[in-house]
């Protein structure tokens, strides 16, 4: 998984477990996006209760949502992920 879309799991001191991807990070918080269908609704981690944090090995991606795309949906779904999400790169070029 590329770096860009791994998400951390976060065990906190109450027992709860946090999984997303970090999104913004001060000494003090943690600004997670949990949903990543609601990107802009991100959940605050507080890093005095964070017990433990690891890089997670799972994909956001919903299984089989490769196998929904038609051929242009795969080829820009492709284009986005290689490029890092880049529009300049040139894998978006005609």
């Amino acid at each position: 998984i590329n770096q860009f879309y791994q998400s951390a799991q976060i065990a906190l001191d109450n027992g709860a477990v946090v999984l997303g991807q970090v999104i913004e990070e001060t000494p003090s918080e943690l600004k997670v996006m949990t949903n990543p269908y609601q990107p802009s609704e991100l959940t605050v981690v507080k890093v005095a209760n964070i017990k433990s944090r690891k890089l997670s090995n799972i994909s956001q991606m919903p299984p089989m949502l490769i196998a929904m795309f038609n051929e242009v949906e795969l080829l820009d779904f492709m284009a986005y992920v290689l490029s890092s999400g880049s529009p300049r790169h040139s894998y978006f070029k005609k």
